[in-house]
């Protein structure tokens, strides 16, 4: 049985992403899965979601920092255990077919982890109607989009690995055993994380040494992630599976403008230390654990790059 994990943020207010959300929640409470969803709201921020079918669990926090994978991780640890796989999915998110909770379940029959699409394509903000299974009216657009090829599908055929080739996001399952083995990896509070957990699944460790925006980590901060990498990787061995889906990627501001992995250069400009710099509060969340002025101005920055999107 499958569960559909995705968590909410807004720190930037933007009026597209509830939009996105509600369309999101409408397609994925048609499939066979259960939807869990976890908000987080910012210092005196209004919760934004209300709920309508899906399984919502909200929490404030004060620190404003990129909580994905955490969050993930609290919903992981409340999930019953009727559920054998475990689709995490960004909330602005399309499948173009239905019935992709059961091409998941499938994949995952002979992979550990899979990620779900061959092709991605950013569409504008639109009214969206459903014609049929395969078959969705876009109109009333604003903005633009482009098409992005899977990470899996451009390695699962290529004993090279190159992190560069194919998107690390968006979309991933696993069973739910090889999650409660590994967990998420949540110390990467930049927006990034997405890339750190395919690269392990790839054993491409050598991408902290000639990546320009991570090379600069400090040795602390890069034995925490291959205490996490290194077993993952071990059981993976680059077996990672996708399916044959397209995913529509709605538009809320280009998607130039969060790049991810160079704005995580202020993780080394700023000494990052996930073990002297983060801390679990009593909400679960990630909390500031010492005066780092650098490092938090530069994760309130990376939030307000992306004004209205």
């Amino acid at each position: 049985m499958l569960a559909i994990l995705t968590c909410y943020f807004n720190p930037s207010h933007s009026p597209y992403r509830l939009a996105n959300y509600h369309q999101f929640r409408k397609e994925a409470q048609k499939e066979n899965a259960d939807l869990y969803v976890i908000e987080l709201a910012f210092g005196n921020d209004e919760f934004e979601i209300t709920a309508n079918g899906e399984n919502l669990k909200q929490i404030r926090t004060p620190d404003v920092m990129f909580q994905k994978e955490r969050l993930l991780n609290i919903l992981l640890d409340e999930l019953s255990k009727k559920y054998t796989s475990v689709c995490w999915m960004d909330c602005d998110l399309v499948f173009a077919a239905t019935n992709w909770s059961k091409r998941i379940e499938e994949s995952l029959e002979n992979y550990k982890i899979t990620q779900p699409y061959t092709w991605c394509a950013g569409v504008p903000t639109s009214h969206i109607t459903r014609e049929n299974e395969s078959h969705v009216v876009f109109d009333k657009s604003i903005g633009g989009g482009d098409f992005r090829r899977s990470f899996s599908s451009v390695h699962s055929h290529n004993n090279r690995t190159n992190f560069y080739a194919g998107h690390v996001g968006y979309v991933w399952a696993a069973r739910r055993e090889f999650l409660e083995q590994h967990r998420f990896y949540d110390a990467i509070i930049t927006g990034a994380g997405d890339l750190f957990m395919a690269v392990a699944c790839m054993g491409h460790f050598t991408f902290l040494d000639i990546e320009p925006d991570l090379k600069g980590l400090s040795q602390e901060t890069v034995n925490h992630y291959l205490d996490w990498g290194v077993p993952v990787y071990e059981d993976v061995k680059k077996h990672i599976g996708y399916t044959d889906d397209l995913v529509l990627h709605l538009w809320h501001g280009h998607i130039n403008s969060r790049n991810y992995l160079m704005k995580s250069r202020c993780l080394q400009r700023a000494d990052f230390n996930p073990n002297k710099d983060l801390v679990l509060g009593d909400d679960l969340c990630w909390h500031w654990k010492r005066e780092n002025p650098k490092l938090h101005n530069a994760i309130k920055n990376i939030f307000k790059s992306q004004p209205a999107q």
